[in-house]
């Protein structure tokens, strides 16, 4: 079952062994389009949606028959397969979006699935800023954990390569924080972000510094 890409419009669509068309993936592509999504984006959902249909083929199944214990032999087929955790948790949302466009219900509960954990609470507050109030959801999606990467920092050579590369005294600025203080990607999003709002509108309300921490 290959992803092949129409000429005309420059959009993927899903054919079986027999040629014929997979109405149903390809009806889920269209709506991708139309909503405007990326064509980058609608090309990767169709190369997923080519594992999951081959996968379903060997299962004999169909997906409005999916049950989410099925998604765990998924699981441990991409594992097989040598898959990272990223990968496979992409195209287990795949599976879901999948599933709730031809049956219009979520993919969640069954039996043969180990339930989330009671210690777990759920979002509070978001983790950048803790301002604002996230929902908590209801049940949390099944996925793969991914590991945590450790970034190794940079060298004194490439720092100053890094460095040398910057032109605007606010992007050298910016990046001396990261790299002298430690600031992660989101405070330096933050200060980013009030760096401009003051050279283009004046500075921001002293509310918003304090809750920001910048006043």
């Amino acid at each position: 079952m290959p992803a092949r890409k129409n000429p005309d419009t420059g959009l993927y669509h899903l054919v079986d062994d027999r040629g014929d068309e997979v109405d149903e993936a390809n009806r889920f592509l269209k709506t991708l389009a139309t909503k405007g999504m990326s064509p980058f984006t609608i090309e990767a959902y169709a190369f997923d949606l080519v594992v999951v249909y081959r996968w379903l083929e060997r299962c004999q199944k169909n997906i409005a028959d999916l049950a989410e214990a099925d998604l765990i032999d998924f699981m441990a087929a991409e594992k097989h397969r040598g898959l990272k955790p990223p990968s496979i948790n992409r195209r287990l949302n795949t599976c879901r979006l999948m599933y709730r466009f031809v049956t219009g219900r979520e993919l969640v509960g069954g039996s043969g699935v180990v339930p989330t954990a009671m210690h777990y609470r759920g979002p509070g507050r978001d983790r950048n800023l803790g301002l604002q109030m996230l929902n908590r959801r209801r049940y949390k999606a099944l996925r793969v954990k991914e590991p945590k990467c450790i970034v190794d920092p940079l060298h004194e050579d490439q720092a100053r390569h890094f460095l040398s590369s910057l032109k605007r005294y606010r992007d050298i600025a910016i990046a001396l924080l990261m790299l002298l203080c430690g600031l992660p990607v989101s405070v330096k999003i933050v200060v980013a972000f009030y760096v401009i709002t003051r050279q283009r509108h004046g500075p921001p309300p002293c509310g918003w510094l304090m809750r920001l921490g910048l006043a």
